[in-house]
């Protein structure tokens, strides 16, 4: 039985294999572990690949794990999760022939790199040889890879401008005395052209290698695939299978030239690759960390119910909460996260990848005085607000002397926001320090988003969403299309 897109290959080379389905707040405990994309063409590619797949032993505090790990997209597709070899990787296959069909290689790269932010992608598979020192079943690794699709035609003449891409980084890993251990193949490293055309035709063989004389093979996915790898600073290597000559193709060689691009890739996946790429950044965490901003001077259930569906729904979107825990807001924010690490069933789950809280000690205002205090009270913003990419506010007031007055607390948060690039989202309840955020946000959109959403059409589309972030009825009725709308304004930004 073959599932969708790495289609339960499981059942085909290891029935015993397990699969674990694993959710987005699951898939943030351990994606900082996994550095490596590996992105193959086709089924009988994926077969190969995927009979290498072994589970990542150990997960999330040294809870044993027997199963490759599954994760689905929005967009449906299919992301595997293990070792090859020594190394950490996601495995996923395009469900389109090509780079750019909408599951081809320009979506799926750009979608993987979003979701898991590796630093290396491999693409491995097959290819068509067009050069007579190349056989079937031997190995290319592009360097470069062209395109041929893009060109000028004038008259008779053709002008081939498509842009070439050179793998930087990885190509070190492969000198000639590493490659001269393959026995039963040769490996290549030379110029791979990439094109929409699925070449089975003389003529068009003899025109590629008359325009491109230097041509060591011709596929399908590698254009799109290292076009995206560059754009996101990814650093990018094609290796690929001779399994046709270009004419008379056939599928009975496809499997052993996949095979044998895994063997050279092994290069890579034996040992962990060292590099200043992969030492911790805590910019994987910041990613998906969202600051909540709230105070309230007297506890109200609706707003309480609206605090801990937010946060539960962000906890279950794979996002971690960080707050300063204001007045009341603060309770309903550590009640609602307990509760769903509680539901959460995992005993030895940390709290720290789902939670970040500082108590500002508001008894000490008695003894010290606000005054004294509050360098200390910003100090202790900024560097929570360090630590988030996002900020949410919401509510906003306390009592003075028996006055319910706008929280100025909320106001300081906002405009450290503000000069930390922090994307602030606020939602206006009534008669709140949220509401005069989001009236200032309004009337300064553009100056505010511009840097968030780059283009002003992003601003405008943007700006619909932002229009129906408001909490003013205070009922039940309303929490869940608010919830909605906050989580659609950060995925308008963010794809976690």
């Amino acid at each position: 039985m073959i599932d969708k897109n790495l289609y339960q290959i499981t059942s085909i080379k290891n029935p015993t294999k397990k699969i674990r389905i694993i959710s987005k707040s699951e898939l943030a405990l351990i994606q900082d572990e996994i550095n490596h994309l590996v992105v193959v063409a086709n089924l009988n590619e994926a077969i190969v690949i995927y009979k290498h797949l072994k589970p990542l032993p150990i997960l999330n505090n040294n809870i044993h794990n027997d199963a490759i790990l599954r994760y689905e997209s929005n967009s449906c597709q299919q992301y595997y999760i293990g070792k090859l070899s020594e190394t950490p990787v996601v495995l996923t296959a395009l469900n389109d022939m090509g780079s750019i069909k909408i599951n081809a290689s320009i979506n799926i790269t750009d979608e993987a790199i979003r979701i898991f932010s590796p630093k290396f992608a491999i693409m491995l598979g097959i290819c068509a040889s067009l050069n007579s020192k190349v056989s079937i079943g031997d190995v290319i690794i592009a360097n470069p890879i062209v395109s041929y699709d893009s060109k000028k035609e004038f008259n008779s003449q053709v002008i081939y401008r498509g842009q070439r891409f050179y793998p930087y980084l990885l190509i070190n890993r492969f000198d000639n005395i590493s490659l001269q251990k393959f026995k039963n193949f040769r490996v290549f490293k030379g110029e791979v052209l990439s094109g929409e055309t699925l070449v089975n035709s003389d003529q068009f063989k003899k025109n590629i290698m008359d325009a491109f004389p230097e041509i060591m093979a011709l596929e399908m996915e590698g254009i799109g695939f290292s076009s995206i790898c560059v754009k996101n600073n990814v650093q990018w290597i094609l290796i690929k299978g001779v399994s046709d000559n270009g004419v008379n193709k056939k599928d009975e060689f496809q499997q052993t030239a996949a095979e044998n691009s895994y063997l050279v890739s092994k290069l890579i996946f034996d040992t962990i690759f060292q590099s200043e790429l992969l030492k911790f950044s805590k910019q994987a965490l910041k990613r998906r960390s969202i600051f909540i901003a709230g105070a309230l001077a007297k506890k109200d259930k609706v707003y309480s119910q609206f605090i801990k569906k937010l946060v539960n729904k962000l906890l279950g979107e794979g996002y971690r909460i960080v707050s300063a825990l204001g007045r009341n807001v603060g309770n309903d924010i550590l009640q609602a996260t307990y509760q769903y690490l509680k539901n959460s069933n995992n005993p030895q789950i940390k709290i720290d990848n789902y939670l970040l809280t500082l108590q500002f000690p508001y008894s000490a205002i008695k003894s010290y005085g606000k005054e004294k205090l509050s360098d200390y009270y910003n100090i202790q913003r900024t560097l929570l607000l360090q630590e988030c990419n996002i900020a949410i506010f919401l509510t906003g007031n306390k009592q003075i002397n028996g006055k319910i007055i706008l929280s100025d607390g909320m106001l300081h948060e906002f405009n450290i926001a503000r000069k930390l690039n922090v994307l602030p989202i606020p939602i206006a309840f009534p008669n709140t320090m949220s509401l005069e955020i989001w009236k200032k946000c309004y009337a300064e959109y553009s100056e505010i988003y511009e840097k968030f959403f780059y283009s002003s059409e992003n601003i405008m589309q943007s700006k619909k969403i932002f229009n129906k972030l408001k909490f003013y009825n205070h009922s039940y009725d309303e929490i869940e299309k608010t919830i909605e709308k906050c989580i659609e304004f950060i995925k308008f930004q963010i794809t976690p």
